[in-house]
């Protein structure tokens, strides 16, 4: 019987409905796309996810605002290192931030083995977020520079 379940991640409940996410026994999807959304912190920094099922494939989008890019009148220097950083991790990771509006974003879209289950989603997280923790460093350093 295929229902839904809850994962706790120390005291948080993430809901997870594998009766749209789980595979039938040819391999295709039990049901229609579905999506759910969860949110956690990394480092202090809020991030929120979407998981999509779409046919065959998965997939997770994560976001995040990680601070605000000062301006030059503020700290030009610090711009300029900020800069340099995101640069960097583009180079590294494709484009995952950006600037907006004066506020620095994260924004990845993650590819999920199918079926999706809790052990996948945050296996897929520390893919990516481990990776990324030194230009997190550098960013979180620069930003405590006067």
């Amino acid at each position: 019987m295929v229902g839904s379940f809850s994962k706790f991640f120390g005291e948080w409940r993430v809901p997870l409905d594998i009766t749209l996410l789980a595979l039938d026994e040819e391999g295709r999807p039990i049901g229609p796309p579905h999506a759910f959304t969860f949110q956690f912190r990394h480092r202090d920094i809020p991030m929120s996810a979407i998981c999509r099922n779409e046919g065959e494939t998965a997939h997770l989008e994560l976001n995040a605002k990680l601070g605000t890019f000062p301006f030059s009148a503020e700290s030009a220097t610090a711009r300029h290192a900020l800069d340099a950083i995101i640069q960097g991790a583009n180079l590294d990771f494709g484009p995952v931030l950006s600037v907006t509006a004066g506020k620095i974003r994260l924004k990845a879209k993650l590819p999920l083995a199918m079926p999706v289950t809790a052990v996948e989603l945050v296996a897929a997280l520390s893919r990516f977020l481990v990776p990324l923790k030194p230009y997190l460093d550098l960013m979180a350093m620069v930003r405590l520079l006067p």
